[in-house]
């Protein structure tokens, strides 16, 4: 980011990985599905919100990351420390996103 440019935002989407393996087996489409409802779903919500009327505005430069949480219960910690953003819930917590946020270009990426 130069002088006068605005600071980059960033959508996280975090997903859990226990999801795809035996008992729950889903499919890659299940969890791509998953989190484009989420994604959408908390955009929506947030509509009114400065950051998210920014990310939307430059929608060709849209930024998302995507995380694995091990299961529900790293999801759910994950939920208690997120900040604004949605959780889509049927019968167990599967995914999260986040508002988007400025990108902190100095945090150490996992």
């Amino acid at each position: 980011m130069g002088d006068g440019e605005p600071p980059r935002l960033v959508q996280h989407v975090i997903l859990r990985k226990d999801l795809t393996k035996a008992p729950f087996s889903w499919p890659a489409g299940s969890m791509v599905a998953q989190g484009c409802h989420v994604v959408s779903k908390t955009l929506w919500e947030l509509k009114d919100e400065h950051n998210v009327q920014v990310y939307m505005a430059d929608i060709d430069n849209m930024h998302k990351v995507t995380l694995a949480a091990k299961d529900e219960e790293e999801l759910r910690a994950v939920l208690d420390h997120g900040g604004p953003g949605h959780v889509d819930h049927h019968e167990v917590a599967l995914v999260r996103a986040v508002a988007p946020r400025v990108l902190d270009v100095s945090a150490p990426r996992h």
